[in-house]
C-alpha cells in the first residue's frame, strides 16, 4: 500500500516546489522504503536529443554528454570498460583515441568519470559520423539488439531520473534531476537542463510508461508491477 506525501523535500536533499510523492515498502530489503516523485513520473517529459535539445553547454549535439559521466561504483566502471572493449571503429568515432585511460579520476568519487575529448564524453559520436550523433555505447547496443542499459554507465541510462540510495534513512529515492543537482551546493548549475524546458513536455506517454524498462531494472520486477499498477490508476484521474 502506498502512502502519499505532499510537499516533501525534493529528492530528500533540497527544498523545492510542492510535489506529490508516494512511498512503497521494499519487498526485498527489510525496513527499506521507496520514495517516488509522482509529479515527475506522471509528467509527459520526453528526451529531445537531436530534436531541439540545447545541450548543457550550449552545443546541441552534446546533449547531456558534455562533461563525461561519474560512475556510481567500481562495478559500474568495470562494466563500461568491458563494453568499450567491444566497440568497433565503425561504431565509435573516438576508437582511435582510446589510448591511455578511458576514464578521468580524482575528486570525491573514487571511481572517476569518462574522459572528455573535444569538449564532450569520449563515447559521444558527432553528427558527421556514420552512426549520427549520440552515444557510441547506445548505438552499439541497439545494433546488437541489446538493452543500452547493459552497456552504458548507470547514470546515463537513468537520466533524467535521479536515483539515490540513502543508507542512513533506509530509503531509495527516485525523482528528476534539476539544475542544482550538478553541483554540491547548487551554486554552479548547468548552463541549461531539459527538465524545466516546455519543449520537452511533448511525450504522448507519461514518464513511468516511457521509462518502464529503466524503472523495472531499478526496482525489480515484482515491486515495479505494483508501482506501475498504482501509477496507471493515478494517471486515469489526470486530464493532462
Amino acid at each position: 500500500m502506498a502512502a502519499l506525501l505532499v510537499g516533501m523535500k525534493n529528492g530528500a536533499r533540497r527544498a523545492g516546489p510542492t510535489r506529490e510523492w508516494a512511498v512503497f515498502t521494499d519487498p526485498t530489503r527489510k525496513g527499506w522504503e521507496w520514495h517516488l516523485d509522482v509529479t515527475f513520473l506522471l509528467s509527459r517529459w520526453s528526451c529531445i536529443f537531436g530534436r531541439g535539445c540545447k545541450g548543457v553547454d550550449g552545443v546541441p549535439f552534446h546533449g547531456c554528454c558534455s562533461y563525461g559521466v561519474w560512475f556510481r561504483d567500481e562495478d559500474d566502471r568495470k562494466r563500461t570498460e568491458r563494453r568499450a572493449a567491444m566497440l568497433t571503429a565503425e561504431e565509435w568515432q573516438n576508437h582511435g583515441r582510446r589510448d591511455g585511460d578511458l576514464f578521468a579520476f580524482g575528486g570525491k568519487e573514487s571511481e572517476g568519470r569518462t574522459r572528455t575529448v573535444d569538449g564532450a564524453c569520449i563515447f559521444l559520436n558527432k553528427p558527421d559520423f556514420q552512426t549520427g550523433a549520440g552515444c557510441a555505447l547506445h548505438h552499439a547496443a541497439l545494433r546488437r539488439s541489446e538493452d543500452p542499459a547493459d552497456w552504458k554507465p548507470s547514470l546515463c541510462w537513468q537520466l533524467p531520473m535521479n536515483y539515490e540510495e540513502e543508507e542512513s534513512n533506509k530509503r531509495h529515492v527516485i525523482t528528476s534531476f534539476d539544475h542544482s543537482d550538478w553541483s554540491d551546493d547548487g551554486s554552479e548549475p548547468l548552463h541549461w537542463w531539459c527538465i524545466g524546458a516546455p519543449e520537452t513536455a511533448t511525450e504522448r506517454r507519461r514518464v513511468f510508461q516511457a521509462m518502464a524498462p529503466e524503472l523495472r531494472k531499478l526496482m525489480g520486477k515484482n515491486l515495479h508491477a505494483t508501482v506501475e499498477g498504482w501509477l496507471e490508476a493515478k494517471a486515469r484521474t489526470r486530464t493532462s
